[in-house]
């Protein structure tokens, strides 16, 4: 969130999130979801094609968001 006209559009963050309040999040996310699967059960390639796909879109979003900050903002 180094541009002054970038903000966090996740509603469970604040509009300039910290490092922190990230952490928080995804610790409150995942560990549950990691904790609800069963070490007997094999996971396939196939079963991260959908969240790999997404993982990308994502961060090809932020490059994206990146790119015009850095023509159109100010540092904050």
């Amino acid at each position: 969130m180094e541009w002054d006209c970038v903000q966090e559009l996740n509603p469970l963050l604040p509009e300039i999130p910290t490092v922190a309040d990230m952490v928080v999040l995804k610790t409150a996310v995942l560990v549950p979801i990691y904790g609800g699967l069963h070490y007997t059960q094999t996971l396939t390639d196939e079963d991260f094609i959908i969240p790999s796909m997404l993982v990308g879109i994502v961060v090809i979003n932020n490059f994206k968001v990146i790119e015009r900050a850095k023509k159109n903002c100010n540092p904050r």
